[in-house]
């Protein structure tokens, strides 16, 4: 850290990134394949770990009697063995890859490998020859062989048996749930009960496949259940928080082993004037509500993880914008944005279609949206009334932006393309500044992932493992902070303080070291019926709650500019708003 500058943890890294699958052993040792990390972990009911393999990802995986691993590895296509000595063996690589979520191999009692790829079901032995045991299957998402024998496959809501003998297919069971099945989520024990995920959902199917509910675990559903006959618990992972949760099949009860935080692989940040800070994750393809106190909470699913990168916008009025990808046609970009009850409920956001590569997105002094667009070379404007107009043209993959507070904007420009169907590479070049007056500038060398306007005037980017800052009026790059391991989204908090996220290890960082100012006054409000709200919405959005103390004199810190200090009820209804200047 560069003198001057302090940093500290905001939110913590969680137990994994992205566990996707849990691995139980013969002799009771439990395994968890952390995807994101290429880390397979040795993991204990008490939340121990340690590393078992590192440099390693799989998607599924089963294990035999003399701890040999059978894992599917989306990625490439390959089915690989792996020894108890973590000696390697490729078995079978598919002829296309399957990216579809979803346990895919099952290591069968007898020894016999299975695997579901597309509408086929093929039979793998040890040498890598395969057999196609049967060539229509419905779109399955997990496979998995019960303790009696049955050989039982998944589908969203339908449940069916595979007979190896007469090789059919027969429906048995069905359940009656719109959630997702998870990821790995298909398990069960050794009386020949069944479990399976649906959304945070776990539900029993009986030998003769009667389905019942038996409970929800928090925040989201499990990846990667195995059964624990000890403790009558299932164990798996939640991949979008990062933890390990156990969950009691007799009491519907879930007990936390292994902590996570709720973000996977963050980039993009913003505030909203209550103080919550949005985060976009890329792999999480959702976003992540967090809290003043440092709390996560998972708010909406989008597409988030194909270029250009996401960027985030909350307005006066509560409502999300996020740039997001479409991943058919990844060069035809949306905007998803939420009502302003969404921020209160939590609701799934309706979607404006647009017909450009949606990048950076911010709101200019009348609230009007400027969003660049990385496949033609512009910055467009969409007024309130969703009317579109290009304002500048000729720029080279724009990408995050910024404003000061004369208007001058700045925006990451250049890089090197993804190429194919991708418009836009994952981290700018240089800075474009486009001056009110129209005259442009380049700062070559100079841009990175995100980039932030310092209350100080200053440009601040991510890239790589530093944080950079460039002075405005001389142009001079200086490297204010490092040690990250890939830096992500910028945004300034209420006090001037910048928020940093890194996206390989799934924490947020604050840096302090900005000049800040005191508030001060007293009123005479009721404590426990009444909050302050501080904020302002131009150059940045940015606010905070604060608790009326019980003697009325209130201090609050925060960035040197120009605020509206607001007097709110218990429902959020503005009782007073007047204009305060912190210097």
């Amino acid at each position: 850290m560069v003198k001057g500058y302090k940093a500290e943890t905001f939110i913590g890294s969680p137990g994994f990134n992205m566990p996707i699958e849990l691995i139980l052993t013969p002799q009771g040792d439990i395994y968890c394949m952390a995807l994101r990390e290429n880390r397979l972990y040795k993991i204990t009911l008490e939340g121990e770990k340690e590393v078992y393999l590192d440099n390693i990802a799989f998607n599924a995986c089963a294990v035999s009697a003399d701890n040999t691993l059978y894992a599917y590895q989306a990625i490439n296509g390959k089915v690989i063995k792996i020894t108890s000595s973590g000696q390697m063996q490729t078995l079978y690589t598919v002829d296309e890859i399957d990216f579809s979520p979803g346990r895919k191999l099952l290591l069968r009692h007898d020894g016999s490998i299975y695997l579901v790829h597309f509408s086929k079901l093929l039979h793998i032995d040890e040498t890598g020859q395969t057999e196609v045991l049967y060539d229509q299957m419905p779109y399955i998402t997990n496979i998995y062989e019960s303790s009696d024998g049955r050989i039982i496959l998944m589908t969203e809501r339908f449940g069916f048996e595979f007979s190896p003998l007469t090789r059919s297919l027969e429906q048995k069971f069905f359940i009656d749930d719109t959630g997702n099945t998870g990821y790995n989520g298909l398990t069960g024990d050794e009386e020949g009960n069944l479990y399976s995920v649906h959304g945070k959902k776990i539900y029993k199917i009986n030998p003769d496949y009667k389905v019942s509910l038996l409970g929800e675990t928090p925040d989201e559903g499990l990846s990667g259940i195995k059964y624990l006959p000890e403790t009558q618990e299932l164990i798996g992972g939640q991949h979008l928080k990062g933890g390990i949760i156990a969950f009691n099949v007799r009491t519907g009860q879930s007990r936390e082993i292994i902590k996570g935080n709720g973000l996977v692989s963050p980039i993009a940040m913003a505030f909203s004037i209550n103080g919550e800070l949005a985060v976009a994750n890329d792999d999480g393809a959702n976003v992540t509500l967090v809290y003043p106190d440092g709390t996560c909470q998972l708010w909406f699913h989008y597409w988030s993880f194909s270029p250009p990168l996401s960027h985030l916008l909350i307005t006066e009025q509560h409502t999300i914008y996020a740039t997001e990808s479409e991943t058919v046609n990844p060069d035809k970009l949306h905007l998803k944005y939420v009502p302003p009850e969404g921020i209160i409920k939590g609701m799934d956001a309706p979607i404006f279609i647009s017909n450009f590569a949606a990048c950076g997105i911010i709101q200019d002094r009348d609230g009007n949206l400027l969003v660049s667009n990385t496949l033609e070379g512009t910055i467009k404007r969409i007024e309130k009334d969703l009317r579109i107009t290009t304002l500048h043209t000729g720029l080279i993959y724009p990408q995050s932006m910024a404003m000061d507070k004369t208007g001058n904007l700045y925006i990451t420009t250049g890089g090197a393309p993804r190429g194919g169907k991708f418009s836009a590479p994952f981290s700018g070049e240089d800075i474009t500044i486009i001056y009110t007056n129209g005259k442009r500038e380049t700062l070559p060398g100079c841009g990175g992932m995100y980039i932030a306007i310092g209350n100080d005037g200053n440009i601040y980017t991510t890239g790589g493992t530093e944080i950079r800052k460039i002075d405005i009026r001389s142009k001079r790059k200086e490297v204010i902070a490092t040690g990250f391991t890939q830096t992500g989204g910028l945004a300034f908090d209420i006090e001037g303080n910048l928020l940093v996220s890194d996206i390989m290890e799934n924490t947020i960082t604050r840096i302090s070291g900005f000049k800040k100012g005191t508030l001060q006054g007293k009123l005479f409000y009721d404590p426990n019926r009444y909050k302050i709200r501080l904020f302002r919405t131009y150059p940045l959005v940015v606010g905070q709650l604060y608790s009326i103390p019980s003697n009325g004199r209130y201090s609050i810190r925060a960035a040197p500019g120009e605020y509206l200090f607001q007097i709110i009820d218990e429902s959020g209804k503005v009782i007073s708003s007047e204009k305060k200047t912190i210097k």
